[in-house]
């Protein structure tokens, strides 16, 4: 295991042997990050994403959301599916799952830092497909793949966990600078960074606090209640807090790769995703952005133009957890964006026809966005690691401790 004497060595080596990149001044990190530093991290950098949005043809937002389960859709064929429709869980369910009661405050408090689920507010995700340019086959497997596989929970954590997530994450050099107007901290294990071969980050996890190990409990209790099973042996036993200052964040992505084992080393196979958003401001930036699902396979709408061509959607809030079910990983991306705002002007083009459409603008955020995502590691994840490590897959090692401290007010 590297301390953090051998991680400055690696890097600097990294550094070294890119004799053939042009050397430009880089500005220093600095150790606090203050408005002076949102200031210099993220000057103009939401332009792009205002740029992406613009592009937007679908008002994504007026179109309605799916129900937390399909069979809402269809009769059930026996009591037990029946049950399975509705929210909160029956008495049953709830039993055989081994958790509290709906109602129970001090159960769901205690083991997870969550309200009881009959407070939380849980929907499938919003569907675009019927308003997609593609095939009646391309609609079908697309859904084969999302449906009942995406999720949006909201209202699940307290007041007290939502303000002891802030405590943390403002506490002393909790924060690792990892490029842009980004940071980033992990606990219980490492994390890869990164889509491609030659530009992936390691992210070296610091031992858990009793908090991050209850926000680990809190996503594995929402995840079994969403699905009515445990996600895979060990269960969410990492934690990523990843924060962006201004940007909104992700274009398309995949958390595991599996032809990149670099990346995919560490991480239990068929991995969900759980993230919490977590908004500096939330009575300005609730619903200010989109995450957006698209499958890998053969899902090409004829307007390829824009990034907003995908299958679904989940509008963000402070506070809520999007849920990704085990496997979805192989089989799409998803990506991070402004919510585009369709205005009562007109965007004019340049062909005289009259097919004129909405202007569409976004509004950027006015304070910073963190993404807390669980993720499934082996426990001998360091292990598994040395061998990438010392053959120099990473372009750079990050942690496990943190360098900069977040100071900016709500």
């Amino acid at each position: 295991m590297m301390n953090s004497t051998d991680i400055a060595g690696y890097n600097n080596r990294v550094a070294t042997a890119k004799t053939t990149t042009k050397k430009k001044k880089k500005k220093m990190v600095g150790s606090i990050i203050d408005e002076d530093a949102v200031e210099e991290y993220a000057f103009g950098i939401t332009k792009q994403d205002e740029e992406t949005a613009a592009t937007c043809s679908i008002d994504i937002c007026k179109l309605p959301s799916l129900p937390w389960k399909m069979k809402n859709n269809s009769k059930a064929s026996s009591q037990e599916e029946e049950e399975d429709c509705y929210w909160p869980p029956s008495s049953n369910i709830l039993k055989k799952l081994g958790v509290g009661d709906a109602n129970d405050t001090v159960w769901w408090q205690t083991n997870g830092g969550l309200k009881p689920p009959s407070q939380w507010n849980v929907t499938g995700a919003i569907d675009l497909l019927p308003v997609m340019s593609i095939s009646a086959d391309q609609k079908r497997r697309a859904s084969d793949v999302l449906d009942d596989a995406v999720h949006g929970v909201t209202n699940v954590w307290t007041d007290e966990t939502l303000d002891e997530m802030r405590n943390l994450m403002h506490s002393e050099k909790f924060w690792s600078h990892r490029g842009a107007d980004a940071f980033i901290r992990s606990f219980g294990g490492p994390y890869v960074l990164g889509q491609n071969e030659g530009k992936l980050k390691l992210i070296k996890g610091s031992p858990h606090t009793p908090l991050t190990e209850k926000i680990c409990r809190g996503h594995n209790l929402v995840y079994e209640m969403i699905h009515f099973e445990k996600p895979p042996s060990p269960g969410f036993n990492t934690i990523i807090f990843g924060l962006n200052l201004r940007r909104s964040g992700f274009h398309y992505h995949q958390d595991t790769i599996g032809s990149l084992h670099a990346k995919n080393e560490v991480m239990v196979g068929h991995q969900p995703v759980v993230t919490t958003v977590y908004y500096q401001k939330p009575s300005v930036d609730n619903g200010k952005e989109l995450v957006l699902w698209k499958p890998l396979f053969n899902f090409k709408p004829r307007n390829r133009d824009s990034l907003y061509n995908a299958a679904r959607g989940i509008q963000t809030y402070h506070g809520m957890i999007h849920v990704q079910k085990a496997g979805l990983q192989g089989h799409a991306q998803h990506g991070i964006f402004h919510t585009p705002i369709f205005t009562q002007e007109q965007h004019h083009d340049s062909d005289n026809d009259d097919d004129e459409s909405p202007a569409v603008i976004s509004d950027p955020r006015e304070g910073y966005r963190v993404a807390i995502t669980a993720r499934i590691t082996y426990p001998n994840s360091e292990k598994r690691l040395d061998p990438f490590v010392k053959n120099g897959h990473y372009q750079k090692l990050i942690g496990p401790d943190g360098f900069s401290t977040l100071r900016l007010s709500d």
